[in-house]
């Protein structure tokens, strides 16, 4: 099954668990470079979420670009949805929303939240970015299958089994 994931803004914003899932799995460099247009980061995310991974050296390298609020809109609308999110989910939101960008995520609450107050924002998550790494780059099955298996035993992360790639995450973690 080939992935029918379109990029459908210039700039993908990742929040704090899927930055953490995709240098948890070892190929974060081929996985970024995989992704069309920008990949960034709430500067807030990366000081003071993402403390066990060192991403600094994407940033060097401009694979992820730092981002911050920089409109009293932004810091309006990262207030309140840290009424509902954590403030790196909030701050996340708030810029993706205000830019028109898409936002990787896979924490559930996030994607609802972001999906009712901006229906046109492209929400993905760390399994679509895989398949799409997989589907796009051909990297070898055991390349994808060791992404996997780090994701699961590095970051804690597995998708649910109501995720629409929870059986291609499984067939290719189970494969011998």
């Amino acid at each position: 099954m080939a992935t029918n994931i379109v990029f459908s803004h210039d700039c993908l914003l990742l929040d704090a668990c899927c930055a953490i899932n995709l240098h948890a799995s070892g190929h974060m460099e081929d996985i970024l470079k995989a992704i069309p247009g920008t990949v960034a980061l709430a500067t807030f995310v990366l000081d003071e979420e993402i403390l066990r991974s060192n991403l600094q050296s994407f940033v060097e390298r401009g694979l992820i670009h730092t981002v911050s609020p920089d409109s009293e809109a932004e810091e309006i609308s990262f207030v309140n949805f840290a009424v509902a999110l954590d403030d790196g989910e909030a701050v996340t939101g708030a810029i993706a929303m205000h830019r028109h960008w898409g936002i990787a995520t896979d924490d559930r609450k996030a994607q609802r939240v972001f999906a009712r107050t901006n229906p046109g924002v492209q929400l993905l998550s760390t399994p679509e970015l895989l398949k799409y790494w997989a589907d796009t780059h051909n990297p070898p099955l055991e390349v994808v299958r060791e992404a996997l298996q780090n994701i699961q035993t590095h970051a804690s992360y597995k998708p649910s089994a109501t995720h629409s790639l929870h059986a291609w995450w499984r067939s290719i973690v189970r494969l011998p």
